[in-house]
């Protein structure tokens, strides 16, 4: 049997309390609607402040370029994440089929020393995020996990005011 309360203290304390071996995080939702396949009626709140992002690039040293869609399905700009050498077998194959780089622009549209390759929105990825403003990532993220579950149009900008404070 899986808790549930109508007690917001009660969801809190178990992100906060819980054994993070065993609460990932808790899922809200309003008790009225009743599943409906492909809708999403219901809000999951993390533990640790992460959000799936599109991957549109790959930056040297090894680093994801991140996007996120808007509501007008446009794909914008996130930041970058750090990728480990080992999470880079995720990615390798896209990799391979990639032409030239490009330059990175940054958020002030100056040139920056790092260069980058675009990628197709097909890869999505967990990051851990410390801190967003105005839309982007402040400092770059950590990279968490592959999500090949998750499809990319559903990584849209709206997680960035989700919060659980």
């Amino acid at each position: 049997m899986i808790p549930q309360t109508r007690d917001r203290a009660v969801a809190l304390s178990w992100l906060a309390d819980g054994d993070p071996r065993l609460v990932e995080g808790v899922v809200a939702k309003d008790v009225r609607l009743r599943w409906r396949g492909g809708q999403r009626l219901h809000v999951k709140v993390k533990r640790r402040r992460t959000l799936d992002a599109v991957v549109i690039g790959v930056a040297e040293p090894p680093a994801l370029v991140l996007g996120l869609f808007n509501d007008t399905g446009e794909i914008r700009t996130l930041g970058l994440c750090h990728l480990p050498s080992e999470a880079m077998r995720g990615v390798q194959p896209v990799i391979d089929r990639l032409g030239e780089p490009l330059g990175l622009m940054s958020r002030w549209g100056e040139q920056r020393g790092r260069l980058w390759r675009p990628l197709p929105p097909v890869l999505v990825a967990e990051v851990a995020a410390s801190h967003v403003d105005r839309g982007r990532l402040r400092q770059p993220a950590r990279f968490v996990r592959w999500r090949p579950d998750r499809e990319p149009e559903g990584c849209r900008r709206d997680q960035l005011t989700l919060s659980h404070a």
